[in-house]
């Protein structure tokens, strides 16, 4: 149990600042402390231990967020997923993603003294997940295709099923949230972004560029993993699709106030149609009055093939909402003004 708890504290991306030599040593704190307030039912002991975990975790994950230069303005470089798997070679390759790893990597080298902070996301996923064929069967017991689309409809007419039944009250929930929320339906993706495997990493240029960054500023980048619950997408940055109890799919708090303290945020990564899309919406409605400091980098993110255009409509919106759209020639240009 006490291992289970360490885990969840070294692997939630709000603590990975966190020395996981320091981990045994808090939850060992943790536990001298209740014992000493001595309870007498082992069940209360444990839902104790639980809270005290929460909340001393909850404490510590806006570590990663609250050593920073936003309060004062500066300018945050906001790179989405740029991970090998959307990139040409990779299992959910984009066309035009190394192009745009380019030109994101030029962008950082040429401006690496006028960008404040840099904070990544992590497009990180179990084999096991909602969106993976694996999840699913049909009557014959056959995995969907990638690129299968899966509705609240098929689910209750028993086209397709979990492949563990006791997933199968979720899932159907699931799939009704997400039409009821007006979301895209239950994709099969082809497995992608998987822990532990090349897939996961970062495209070559873009963290090479980064880690020129670190040598000209001296500063830290904030990595933020998305999407680690089996039960829901996350394309977002910030939230679920569905958010569940699961701590992981709830609104990133501490990383939305950390962006709200800069002048400006620039946005690029993969995919426009998904990940730079809901991202930058959920930014828009939790940051409302901040719409004009933000800027899509229009080069430097491209859609996921058949859904140019949904990419184009996210543009569209988020002109209307006052979100400023530019070529990253054109936002390095008001950079060195």
């Amino acid at each position: 149990f006490f291992f289970g708890i360490a885990d969840t504290m070294s692997t939630d991306d709000r603590v990975e600042w966190l020395s996981k030599h320091d981990i045994p040593v808090i939850v060992n704190g943790l536990v001298e402390k209740l014992l000493a307030a001595r309870p007498n039912d082992p069940k209360e002991f444990m839902a104790k231990l639980l809270t005290e975990t929460t909340h001393h975790h909850d404490a510590m994950a806006s570590g990663q967020f609250a050593r920073t230069t936003g309060a004062n303005g500066g300018t945050l470089l906001l790179v989405i997923d740029p991970q090998n798997d959307f990139h040409p070679g990779g299992s959910l390759a984009i066309e035009g993603a190394d192009e745009d790893a380019g030109r994101v990597a030029d962008f950082i080298r040429e401006h690496a003294k006028s960008i404040d902070e840099i904070v990544v996301t992590l497009d990180t996923h179990q084999r096991m997940h909602i969106a993976h064929g694996v999840f699913w069967v049909d009557p014959q017991g056959k995995h969907p295709d990638p690129f299968t689309i899966i509705s609240a409809e098929d689910i209750e007419k028993g086209k397709w099923k979990t492949t563990i039944p006791e997933y199968q009250g979720i899932a159907a929930n699931y799939a009704k949230q997400l039409e009821a929320r007006g979301k895209y339906k239950i994709c099969i993706w082809p497995e992608h972004c998987i822990v532990g495997t090349s897939g996961h990493n970062v495209r070559k240029p873009i963290i090479d560029a980064i880690s020129t960054w670190v040598d000209a500023t001296l500063k830290e980048v904030r990595w933020v993993t998305k999407a680690e619950s089996i039960f829901t997408e996350m394309y977002s940055g910030l939230q679920a699709e569905v958010p569940t109890e699961d701590r992981r799919t709830q609104l990133n708090t501490n990383l939305v106030d950390f962006i709200k303290g800069f002048s400006r945020v620039l946005v690029c990564g993969e995919a426009l149609s998904h990940c730079v899309n809901f991202t930058v919406r959920d930014l828009m409605r939790y940051y409302e009055e901040g719409h004009h400091k933000v800027t899509v980098l229009t080069d430097c993110s491209t859609s996921v093939a058949g859904f140019e255009n949904e990419g184009q409509q996210f543009l569209k919106d988020m002109e209307a909402l006052g979100v400023r759209l530019m070529t990253s020639k054109e936002a390095g240009a008001l950079l060195k003004q």
